[in-house]
């Protein structure tokens, strides 16, 4: 049959792991669609996220080492992960927090979203160039490799 599988493909660790992240994003997208109704954002390609929670928990420790792609995780410009510490109260961030359930402990999770302050990419849309009308860095690698020049984007 078409959906049968490899017993080898079976993998709870990692099912446990994307569960965790699937939660996050959850909570994630709570925060967006506030900002998304309080006009801020248009899409949640628009937003930042910062999510605040104990790094030395295992579900912080989960998210600090896939930092890189949780902008991917959670379809945003930007999403960084930090110590509840480091949370302060900004008047154009919109919050959302729970507690996450995950790994077998519940985690105080903080996620706020905000409008980007970058510039999108001409090309794929995501804000991550520092100047208007400027390529980002993953696209200007691209585009470089391939020999085409900025305007035939």
């Amino acid at each position: 049959k078409w959906d049968q599988t490899s017993d080898s493909w079976d993998n709870a660790a990692l099912a446990e792991e994307w569960a965790a992240l699937r939660k996050i994003r959850g909570l994630a997208n709570k925060a967006i669609e506030a900002a998304r109704q309080g006009k801020a954002i248009g899409s949640s390609l628009d937003a930042e996220l910062d999510i605040y929670l104990p790094l030395d928990s295992r579900l912080g420790k989960l998210l600090k080492a896939h930092e890189d792609e949780l902008r991917q995780v959670c379809i945003t410009s930007r999403a960084e992960v930090h110590s509840p510490a480091g949370f302060s109260e900004a008047k154009d961030a919109f919050v959302q927090e729970d507690a996450i359930s995950a790994f077998g402990a519940d985690v105080g999770v903080r996620a706020a979203c905000r409008r980007s302050s970058l510039h999108k990419c001409p090309r794929c849309w995501n804000f991550h160039s520092d100047h208007a009308d400027a390529l980002c860095r993953r696209c200007d690698d691209v585009v470089a490799g391939v020999g085409v020049g900025v305007n035939a984007v």
